[in-house]
C-alpha cells in the first residue's frame, strides 16, 4: 500500500535542449519531488503531461480492509489533488512549452478550451472518452489539438501510434 497522501503519476517527460537529455519518469511520486520544482529555473524546454493523477483522492486512508456492516452504503470524503498541469503551466518561462491532455465525456470543446486557458498550456490534446470506437476502448483514436489563438485541428480516426506521431510533429511545428 502506498504511503498516506502519496500521489503517483504514470509518467512525466522533460526535455533539456542545452544539456541534450530527455528525462522520463515512468512512475513519479509527487510527494518526493515536485515536477514544478524540477521545471522551474532550468533549461528544460518541453513538458508533456502524458498522464494525470485523479482529480480527487480519499481524505482518509484505511489501514485495513473496510468491512461491510449491514445494508448501509459507504460514504467517502474526498479531497482535491494538486493540479500538476496547472502548476507547471503557471510557472513556465517564455522559452518553455507545456502540453496537456483533456479526457472528457461531454462538452469536449468547451472544457478543453477552458482547460487550455486556465492551465496556461501551450497545446492541449482533447479526447472524447465517451465514444466506444476511440480512446480507452480502442486501438484507434481521434483527437482535437488546441493551441491558443489558432483554429482547433481535429484528426481523423487513426491508430494511436499515428496520433502520437501527429502530436509530436505538431509540437515540433508549434514550438520551433
Amino acid at each position: 500500500m502506498a504511503p498516506k497522501n502519496q500521489l503517483t503519476l504514470c509518467a512525466i517527460l522533460l526535455i533539456d535542449p542545452v544539456v541534450k537529455w530527455v528525462l522520463l519518469w515512468p512512475k513519479f511520486n509527487f510527494n518526493s519531488k515536485s515536477p514544478t520544482n524540477i521545471w522551474r529555473g532550468r533549461s528544460l524546454c518541453l513538458f508533456i503531461s502524458v498522464a494525470a493523477v485523479s482529480d480527487y483522492r480519499p481524505a482518509n486512508e484505511a489501514s485495513q480492509k473496510i468491512k461491510k456492516e449491514g445494508s448501509e452504503g459507504l460514504n467517502l470524503s474526498l479531497v482535491q489533488n494538486v493540479d500538476i498541469l496547472s502548476e507547471i503551466g503557471h510557472s513556465k518561462s517564455s522559452n518553455q512549452f507545456v502540453v496537456g491532455f483533456a479526457a472528457e465525456t461531454n462538452n469536449l470543446m468547451a472544457y478543453a478550451q477552458k482547460k487550455l486557458k486556465t492551465k496556461q498550456a501551450d497545446m492541449l490534446i482533447a479526447n472524447d472518452v465517451s465514444r466506444s470506437d476511440v480512446g480507452f476502448n480502442s486501438d484507434d483514436n481521434a483527437v482535437t489539438i488546441l493551441v491558443p489563438d489558432q483554429k482547433p485541428e481535429t484528426t481523423m480516426l487513426l491508430p494511436k501510434i499515428e496520433i502520437a506521431r501527429l502530436i509530436m510533429n505538431r509540437i515540433g511545428q508549434t514550438f520551433a
